[in-house]
Formats: structure tokens, C-alpha cells, sequence
């Protein structure tokens, strides 16, 4: 098992940011990977596999969101969480 650490950095999109939508499906999308995921803003980090950790971000439109991924399907799992945040929906 490899240790690569992957990271991406996306905005949330507007006019609603990430909200309950959005927030459970990438919930749902980091479920998949067997990487230990976070996602961070200016107010802090959670659990990418937590809806209510993601939706405790209260990111709004044009937050800036980092994706932290660490594992053996790290870069799959970024990418993946990167699109979803992008198309908010």
C-alpha cells in the first residue's frame, strides 16, 4: 500500500455553495474510496465521508475548498470529489 498524499483545491460554485445536495453526494462519492479524504476551508477540517462534517463548513459561493487524500486511490478520489464540488450539484 502506498502512502501518496493528493491534494486539489476548487471553489464552491454559486449561487448556493455546497449544501445538503451537493454535501451528500460527495459524502456518498468518498465512501468509495478506501483513502483517508478531508476537505478544508477558512473554517476549518472534516471528514469527507460525513455529510453533516461537510455541511458544517457552511461553504458558500466561492469558497475556497482543499481536497486532502491520503492512500492508495488517493488521486482517483480527489479528482472525483474535485468534479462534484466544481458542478455543485
Amino acid at each position: 500500500m502506498s502512502d501518496e498524499t493528493v491534494q486539489g483545491v476548487v471553489r464552491a460554485p454559486g449561487p448556493l455553495g455546497i449544501h445538503a445536495r451537493p454535501a451528500a453526494k460527495i459524502s456518498q462519492a468518498a465512501q468509495g474510496y478506501l483513502s483517508s479524504i478531508v476537505i478544508s476551508s477558512e473554517a476549518g477540517a472534516v471528514d469527507a465521508k460525513s455529510i453533516l462534517d461537510i455541511l458544517s463548513l457552511s461553504a458558500g459561493p466561492g469558497t475556497s475548498i482543499t481536497i486532502r487524500a491520503t492512500r492508495p486511490d488517493a488521486q482517483a478520489a480527489v479528482q472525483q470529489l474535485t468534479e462534484i464540488i466544481s458542478r455543485g450539484t
